[in-house]
């Protein structure tokens, strides 16, 4: 099988020289798409990037993309990690195809190289939400602080997948510039909007965001208020004392929403079969969680019983049941 697989892979090769040749003595579209289509086959089969990076550059520079070639085409080009291919994709964010301006931003986020942080800085104005919303997610895989400023401003863009993408961004970023705008993401009319606000305030990890995301946890879409919770651990540096501490406060909230919900993580947190814990955390966080849990929780819950509202009462009891069997376990 292995001999077979050679053979085809040096019949493609040839084929390759042979459709760049017919590349380079004329214009024919049809010509240049077999080429391309080929240094795609032989690009995905491991072979060195000379004559597939030649075919791809013809394809850019000709202007043959189409929509759906585009993205195959700059995953390529920016695997090659050349400085012409790259220089390509440069180009290929002032493309007239919406496609091609999409996929240029997207292949640049993966190539890791910081020349092109300009110009996805640039294409944050596009036009078109898709290229804002590729350029501002490859600013992000970029890491570059140079984008915080654009990135900032784009949290006011209209489309809500762009919103999205900016504040996710940032999140990768991870500086805590601009913090109080990011955090004004928490209310905004998108769901999706709101959960990517929380994770990226936990990845910043400022204390000084611990306000907004405990007013997270009154949320009404659940996903984002345990996303809140788990943010909250990770700005307090996964100290459990400090983090079981914060929730217990938040039971004395004003906002019923807030002490509700704050009584249900108690319960959650202590769970032994928590996967959201273990993945965030390593084994000995997630025990010494629970532990937290048990020293500080049980008076606090116990308070809640009594508490006027029906639901208050009803996660108080069921927090404690948790805790009552986590002590019996041992664990």
């Amino acid at each position: 099988m292995t001999g077979l697989w050679t053979d085809q892979r040096e019949l493609a090769q040839r084929c390759v020289r042979w459709l760049l040749a017919e590349v380079d003595s004329g214009h024919d579209d049809f010509w240049r798409t077999l080429a391309f289509r080929a240094a795609h086959f032989c690009g995905f089969a491991g072979e060195p990037v000379t004559d597939v990076e030649r075919g791809l550059m013809q394809a850019v520079t000709t202007c043959v993309f189409n929509a759906c070639q585009s993205k195959q085409s700059c995953s390529l080009l920016a695997g090659s990690g050349s400085e012409r291919a790259l220089q390509a994709l440069i180009e290929g964010l002032k493309d007239e195809d919406v496609d091609v301006r999409a996929s240029a931003a997207d292949a640049l986020g993966k190539s890791k190289s910081g020349v092109a942080v300009s110009a996805l800085i640039d294409a944050l104005l596009d036009q078109v939400c898709s290229v804002r919303r590729h350029a501002a997610r490859a600013l992000g895989e970029l890491g570059s602080a140079d984008a915080i400023e654009a990135l900032l401003r784009l949290l006011a863009d209209p489309d809500s997948v762009v919103r999205r993408a900016a504040v996710g961004a940032l999140g990768k970023i991870g500086s805590s510039e601009g913090l109080n705008l990011i955090a004004s993401l928490l209310d905004d009319e998108d769901p999706s909007v709101q959960e990517s606000t929380v994770i990226t305030l936990g990845r910043i990890g400022s204390e000084r965001v611990k306000g907004a995301l405990i007013s997270a946890f009154g949320n009404d879409n659940e996903r984002i208020s345990r996303q809140a919770s788990l943010a909250l651990f990770r700005v307090l540096g996964w100290d459990c004392d400090r983090a079981v501490a914060a929730i217990v406060d938040a039971t004395r909230h004003s906002s019923e929403a807030v002490r509700r919900t704050a009584t249900e993580f108690l319960g959650w947190l202590a769970s032994s079969e928590n996967a959201e814990i273990r993945k965030a955390s390593d084994e000995n966080t997630a025990r010494s969680l629970r532990q937290s849990v048990i020293r500080n929780a049980i008076s606090p819950l116990a308070r809640m019983l009594v508490d006027p509202a029906c639901r208050l009462r009803e996660e108080a009891a069921y927090s404690l049941c948790n805790i009552l069997l986590l002590m019996r376990l041992g664990q």
